[in-house]
């Protein structure tokens, strides 16, 4: 019992220290009960931060295992939860959690993201979210073995309608409308979970019709793809016959147009 009660006190002081005072007690005079002022308790992001995207304005979100996705709230400086009771579709817990989430280089009040095995877009900087009508996907799992992979999801740095998603199971889904239709490229093979990380668009490579020319598409296990007409067709640069890497977990394109991609055990 003694034991009980001296780790109770010590655990009470620890959160006193870490989270400061909750409620203040005014002075009382003798016999008066005093008057007590409550305050809201800060409370941040939690979890292992397992991706990041951060726009050319700044904008920035993350996504964490604990299945929630956060925006950097710059008047407050903290980190405001994306998925809540008052987020519109969003609005019930799930076991899978936000797979991943991106913003359009653009129009950085857009967010897309894949929460729930759903894609959802965001036009208010993710107060309010509507589901797209891209098929539910299957595996898209926060917390599984795999959550480090990013970058399964992309924005047209030069036009916020064009997203490519990629997904665990069924390969990778484009549309030309903010999601309100979707198409699946089936000239990508589809690879093994999670599917398609590492897709980026080369921003200095120019524009057809207004939309990017050179896009990067890996497939996990089977290699990487690249269009270079705004993804009119695509050629397979990189696979287990040709050589380079075939299970690309995150990229990112240089200034220069190289695209720089790792694996668990390389970088290219």
């Amino acid at each position: 019992m003694v034991k009980r009660l001296v780790f109770s006190a010590i655990s009470i002081v620890v959160f006193a220290s870490i989270c400061g005072p909750i409620a203040h007690a005014a002075q009382a005079q003798p016999n008066e009960q005093p008057a007590i002022t409550w305050r809201a308790m800060a409370i941040g992001a939690g979890g292992q931060l397992t991706g990041i995207d951060i726009a050319p304005d700044g904008t920035k979100v993350i996504k964490a295992d604990v299945f929630g996705a956060y925006i950097w709230n710059t008047t407050t400086s903290r980190w405001d939860q994306l998925v809540t009771a008052s987020s519109g579709a969003v609005t019930a817990a799930s076991p899978n959690g936000v797979w991943e989430i991106r913003i359009a280089p653009s129009l950085t009040s857009r967010l897309f993201m894949v929460y729930d095995n759903n894609v959802y877009r965001s036009d208010d900087r993710g107060v309010s979210w509507l589901k797209t009508s891209l098929p539910r996907m299957s595996g898209a799992n926060a917390n599984d073995r795999l959550k480090f992979s990013n970058q399964k999801m992309a924005i047209d740095p030069a036009n916020p309608d064009i997203v490519y998603v990629g997904t665990p199971t069924s390969g990778v889904w484009r549309s030309f409308d903010a999601g309100a239709t979707w198409t699946h490229i089936g000239n990508i093979a589809h690879g093994a979970s999670p599917g398609n990380a590492g897709i980026a668009f080369d921003q200095n490579s120019g524009t057809i019709n207004g939309r990017t020319n050179t896009i990067y598409i890996p497939s996990f296990g089977q290699g990487v793809w690249r269009s270079t007409d705004a993804g009119a067709t695509w050629t397979e640069i990189a696979s287990t016959t040709l050589g380079g890497p075939t299970k690309v977990w995150t990229a990112q394109i240089g200034q220069d147009g190289t695209y720089w991609c790792s694996e668990h055990g390389h970088v290219w």
